[in-house]
């Protein structure tokens, strides 16, 4: 009797083993092709390129790629709790409105909306990098003077001196984690915050499971951090921001049509 009870709870787990998988999949699948479509030539991509050309490049990729896995979880979090607040049919017409919203922006920007004389991403990414650059290199000479040496009464004013929460948390981190490293984390966390693919990431979660859809996400942020790693600024200038975009709008089209045809 025993041995019939332990092989029938074998079989049933097994049974959930091999359900979940099959629900993980077309969650895992969709979510993987949706961040490279999306995220190639995105302003992420072409920070860790940018960020990989004079620093350790496994530096900004584990940074990198710990900022855009912790933005994915909690996406896929959110997406997770949506059903729960809404019923799953409304939840689902929401899912498939955006991936129209998305798609249907992306193809108009990059065609009747193009703009040949706007600034590009690469650009906006550089530019804040030399900004960063510059307003590090002012603090740093700031706390050092003139010659790198502070008098007694400089150093009685930087004493009495508040620091500002924001310097507080960057000094206790810095402790524990290289600059480079969080350089890379927070703006790629910063840019990542609201971007169309977060947004995505939530409604594909919202349809499907949860875990397949965080893993998909993570190794398609994986792939396209260390392709912008290891290519750096050469491969993202070969990159056409408006092929990729346009790219991205179809492949959004194609999981709003999906949706509706195949429903809940």
């Amino acid at each position: 009797a025993l041995e019939i009870l332990s092989r029938e709870r074998k079989e049933r787990a097994d049974f959930h083993r091999i359900k979940m998988i099959s629900l993980t999949d077309e969650g895992f699948l969709r979510s993987a092709s949706m961040i490279l479509a999306s995220e190639i030539g995105d302003k992420t991509f072409f920070i860790a390129a940018i960020l990989a050309m004079n620093h350790s490049r496994l530096t900004v990729w584990s940074g990198s790629v710990f900022a855009l896995a912790l933005m994915t979880g909690l996406s896929a979090m959110m997406g997770a709790i949506a059903p729960n607040l809404l019923n799953k049919t409304t939840t689902h017409y929401v899912a498939t409105g955006l991936f129209f919203l998305f798609g249907l922006r992306s193809v108009y920007d990059q065609t009747v909306g193009y703009d040949a004389n706007a600034e590009s991403e690469l650009e906006e990414v550089e530019k804040e990098l030399k900004e960063h650059t510059s307003s590090s290199s002012s603090r740093t000479r700031g706390r050092g003077g003139r010659g790198g040496k502070t008098g007694p009464a400089t150093r009685t004013r930087t004493k009495a001196k508040k620091q500002s929460p924001g310097s507080k948390i960057n000094d206790i981190l810095a402790v524990f984690f290289s600059p480079i490293f969080l350089q890379a984390f927070l703006m790629t966390f910063l840019a990542e915050w609201g971007d169309r693919s977060q947004i995505a990431t939530i409604a594909l979660a919202a349809d499907y499971d949860p875990i397949g859809v965080t893993l998909g996400g993570i190794c398609g942020h994986g792939l396209c951090t260390s392709a912008a790693v290891l290519g750096g600024k050469r491969m993202a200038g070969a990159i056409s921001e408006r092929m990729v975009g346009l790219c991205g709008g179809i492949l959004f089209l194609a999981f709003g049509v999906h949706a509706l045809v195949v429903g809940e």
